[in-house]
């Protein structure tokens, strides 16, 4: 059987038994639930450890150009869980994974990091004596490390890939070396790694982050085409530009709604049907008043981070902004959709004062846009970079 037909029939088994694949590939030794201090504190500390784990590799996963879509999944997943009516630990989908994988990431980049200061000090070494023994020695040095560093790396990944494979060297060696005598390496180590990578789910989420995508294009085109209109005319340019930001507020009232009917139903048409869209948004207006001014708020900070172009390097550090700021706005809105899908449709005075209130306040913020964008880097485009609802971070 191939790697691909492998990963399609785990991802099929783990979509069934959900549970299956993640307490039995990736905690295998978890203790039985039992009503007292000890296993209350036990589990909590690990849905800590889950969430703090799930911030670190969404941050990470967020700073990288086409990757960040899968994370734009990730929270159309959980807003999509919340929406339909789930618990609130649905909204942080496959924990354990991702407790994993910030594991694993963690780990590499903890073995790796004496190569660069090894690379480091022999650049230093190399400036100071040129052609000296120093920086030599600190090469073969580094070279003999990054071997020992791969080797490792790769053995602590076969046998689970937990963090304690990185921290502990003797132990996770004997493991891999009992495996590999036993004939078990093999077989084990790519259902690991398979079971893993089905448990991520990279399809379905960077397919549901990529429709989310299209969907906030599909509503900011046509204020998107009147904020770009330039001319001679300057008063049919002014009159252009008016429209587009009235037209951008109407837009921002329903995408943060129109991405969570996408998350719930996981049909494209749905979040494109203005009828559908007007129907829910009027069973709770000052609901979905008070998610779109949030959502909208959140993205203001990173908006700020546009007045400088920030170097490469910068992006991981304010990755973390994005998750603590766009994920929980998803979240209100998706359980503000649940609420509304169960809700009768709202008397007009009620919708009609909803509007009349989120109305004028998006209008500020838009301003606000409109006016950062004579001072950012990126220009005309900050209007666009509301990241609650677009792709991760500015740029």
């Amino acid at each position: 059987m191939s790697a691909s037909a492998t990963i399609t029939s785990i991802e099929s088994s783990t979509s069934h038994h959900l549970g299956k694949t993640d307490s039995t590939v990736l905690e295998p030794n978890l203790p039985h639930h039992s009503p007292n201090f000890s296993s209350w504190l036990y589990y909590n500390w690990r849905g800590v450890g889950s969430l703090f784990s799930t911030v670190f590799v969404l941050s990470m996963l967020a700073a990288v150009p086409f990757v960040n879509v899968y994370v734009l999944g990730y929270f159309l997943e959980g807003e999509g869980n919340i929406a339909r009516g789930g618990r609130w630990r649905e909204a942080l989908p496959s924990p354990r994974v991702m407790r994993r994988v910030a594991s694993i990431i963690f780990g590499i980049t903890l073995w790796l990091l004496p190569i660069r200061i090894l690379n480091d000090f022999a650049s230093d070494a190399a400036l100071i004596a040129p052609g000296g023994v120093s920086a030599e020695t600190l090469r073969t040095i580094s070279g003999v490390y990054a071997l020992v560093a791969l080797f490792y790396v790769i053995a602590a990944i076969s046998c689970s890939g937990r963090l304690m494979r990185f921290l502990n060297p003797f132990g996770t060696v004997k493991q891999f070396c009992r495996e590999l005598f036993r004939g078990q390496l093999f077989r084990r180590a790519p259902w690991r790694v398979n079971a893993l990578l089905a448990s991520l789910k990279i399809k379905s989420r960077f397919w549901i982050g990529l429709k989310g995508l299209l969907v906030a294009f599909a509503w900011l085109a046509v204020p998107g085409f009147l904020l770009s209109v330039q001319g001679e005319e300057i008063q049919g340019t002014g009159v252009a530009r008016v429209l587009g930001v009235f037209t951008l507020a109407i837009a921002l009232m329903l995408l943060p709604l129109s991405q969570a009917a996408l998350a719930a139903t996981r049909h494209f048409r749905a979040a494109l049907n203005p009828k559908k869209i007007w129907r829910i948004y009027r069973s709770a207006p000052w609901s979905f008043g008070v998610a779109s001014i949030i959502a909208v708020l959140f993205a203001i900070p990173l908006v700020l981070f546009t007045i400088v172009e920030l170097p490469k390097d910068a992006v991981f550090l304010i990755a973390p902004v994005f998750v603590l700021t766009a994920w929980p706005a998803r979240l209100l809105t998706g359980a503000v959709y649940s609420l509304a899908s169960q809700k009768e449709r709202a008397h007009w005075l009620w919708w009609l004062s909803g509007i009349g209130w989120t109305y004028p306040l998006l209008l500020m913020a838009v301003g606000i846009l409109y006016l950062l964008q004579f001072v950012s880097a990126e220009g005309r485009g900050v209007l666009f970079e509301i990241n609650s609802l677009m792709l991760p971070l500015p740029g």
